[in-house]
């Protein structure tokens, strides 16, 4: 079950989640607000999109499932199994958001920066410089996703879309941390990130991820904040070792 990151969608999967076809179940989640699914009235939050991923599994009636989850979707899924653990066989987080402490002059920077008005008249602009800091790797992957979203990115419906989720979400995303509470996680756990990661320190995932009492940990060199991107067979290697270790233990 793959979960996407901030202003994502699950086409950012395209290189990993078509690996695990046919082997096995494979569902992908376009939270609301992102992608094809429907646009809410009401405020977005984590606990919305934990919900909203637990409805999406009653539907498909899948009891168990191992949840993979980037970023945001790291997030979504903490939340999820601290209140659902009972739903998850086992977890894979990329570059999971939450891990850590953000310093109030950052977090006073953020909700400075993330406002709607604001937003919808930098984006359109600086997309390009965004994702310059979001990858570190230069190679045909992504080089390819710009090309994507320069020739699929539509300023007049998608920034709204996206400056919308990323102002209803800052509050979570600046403050919410699950630090105290990783002890506390009963399942399987995998985490794996890019040592070059500018929105999510390396150095604090390995803090936080020794927290975490039953985890297998991996870190990419010279990879940024999208592995699933840069590197995809470095994660579908890793997340293949993850359903091998929770074959062996059932």
């Amino acid at each position: 079950f793959f979960v996407h990151g901030l202003a994502g969608n699950l086409t950012h999967w395209v290189h990993v989640a078509p690996k695990f076809v046919g082997d096995y179940r494979v569902v992908g989640i376009d939270l609301y607000g992102c992608g094809e699914s429907e646009r809410r009235r009401d405020r977005y939050s984590i606990d919305m999109y934990a919900k909203q991923v637990l409805a999406l599994m009653d539907l498909l009636e899948i009891e168990r499932a191992t949840m993979i989850g980037h970023s945001l979707g790291g997030m979504v899924l903490t939340d999820l199994i601290l209140a659902h653990p009972h739903r998850v066989d086992c977890a894979v987080m990329v570059n999971p958001a939450g891990f850590l402490d953000i310093p109030r002059l950052v977090q006073g920077l953020g909700r400075l920066v993330l406002r709607r008005r604001l937003l919808n008249l930098l984006l359109p602009r600086l997309w390009k410089l965004v994702l310059a800091n979001v990858f570190y790797t230069d190679n045909e992957y992504t080089r390819h996703f710009v090309q994507v979203q320069e020739q699929s990115y539509d300023p007049k419906t998608d920034i709204f879309d996206v400056t919308t989720v990323m102002t209803d979400l800052r509050y979570e995303v600046l403050r919410r941390n699950y630090l105290t509470l990783l002890p506390q996680i009963s399942v399987p756990v995998h985490v794996i990130w890019g040592e070059e990661d500018r929105l999510v320190p390396a150095a604090e995932l390995r803090r936080a991820a020794l927290l975490l009492p039953d985890a297998t940990l991996r870190e990419l060199p010279n990879v940024g904040h999208m592995p699933i991107i840069e590197v995809p067979e470095e994660v579908v290697a890793f997340l293949r070792g993850a359903l091998a270790i929770r074959a062996r233990a059932a």
